[in-house]
């Protein structure tokens, strides 16, 4: 079947036009296969796929179910599943359905290297890493906004951890310029109180809700510096954004950054520590040469997230199974 056009489906555990990370990852795994002239949908991690030559399922234990009803009932078709985050540094050792879902998938993808340590030792020689690119359009808002701007890029839920930021800017000298805004959706009603009572007691942090995808680009684009502030993730789209687009990253020294930003990168801070997130940014404000040493080393990743190298990453990997 090498060659051939094949019929695609995505699962996802989210809705196919979800602004979370696994809602955006199928919709440009989708658009990335069809430019490879494939037959691509996106459906519910519940589906199973009947008519598909080839299943890709996000999140192993949510996509559990519907993998392995798959394999029963096509033996010789293919199933591709992508270790998203929590499946990979929440759910495993423990999670039956999770080892399940790896057991029976004939590769296994994960968005950064050092993911592939957390998978069990047999499934690791069936793992292929696929960076998650960005196709970055020129920025309507190319300069920097009022202040010295740092945004978080976030949804509000406690895996993000995106109220640390808030608390780090509230840390700095009187005379510092930095000005912290978040972006996201509240995942509750708890968030969306916490968010607000953030904002109304520090004049340097701002809630500004969910914007759209050219508002956050540009959002990002128009900031000195992101927070990834995240307590797991399997590789934040966020990160490559900011790759593409130059913005220097402050960001927790777990896994899914430290794979996608390397071990010798010098803007991580350590899980939920707002004093040593603070400090970090009193250096990119003050220190003009540290700022320019993390956007320089930003800068030297950008080849790693373009459109054209995750969509060769996709046909190596389809020309191994066909």
């Amino acid at each position: 079947m090498a060659g051939d056009s094949l019929r695609i489906e995505i699962l996802t555990p989210v809705r196919a036009d979800s602004t979370r990370g696994n809602g955006v990852t199928a919709r440009r795994w989708r658009a990335l296969l069809t430019d490879l002239g494939h037959g691509v949908q996106i459906a519910a991690s519940t589906s199973v796929g009947e008519e598909c030559d080839l299943l890709v399922a996000l999140h192993a234990r949510k996509s559990a179910s519907a993998i392995l009803a798959f394999r029963e009932s096509h033996p010789d078709k293919k199933i591709v599943l992508a270790m998203t985050g929590t499946d990979l540094y929440l759910d495993l050792p423990e999670s039956t359905e999770a080892l399940s879902a790896i057991e029976v998938a004939d590769r296994i993808v994960t968005l950064q290297p050092l993911a592939t340590k957390r998978l069990p030792e047999p499934a690791r020689d069936r793992a292929r890493v696929i960076y998650q690119s960005v196709s970055a359009a020129p920025s309507s808002c190319p300069t920097l906004r009022p202040g010295f701007p740092i945004c978080v890029l976030a949804h509000l839920r406690g895996v993000k951890d995106p109220l640390i930021a808030a608390r780090a800017v509230a840390l700095l000298p009187p005379e510092s310029r930095v000005q912290v805004t978040l972006a996201g959706s509240a995942s509750s009603v708890e968030w969306r109180e916490r968010a607000m009572a953030a904002q109304e007691q520090n004049p340097r942090f701002a809630w500004v809700g969910e914007l759209s995808a050219p508002e956050t680009a540009d959002h990002l684009a128009s900031s000195a510096a992101v927070v990834v502030s995240s307590r797991m993730e399997g590789g934040a789209n966020v990160v490559s954004e900011a790759v593409v687009r130059g913005v220097a990253v402050l960001a927790t020294g777990i896994d899914g950054n430290l794979g996608l930003l390397g071990a010798d990168y010098e803007g991580y801070f350590p899980v939920g520590d707002e004093r040593a997130l603070a400090r970090l940014m009193a250096r990119i404000e003050s220190e003009p040469s540290y700022l320019g040493g993390l956007q320089d080393h930003i800068r030297g990743l950008r080849p790693r997230f373009e459109p054209a190298s995750e969509r060769e990453a996709w046909r190596v990997l389809l020309d191994e199974l066909f």
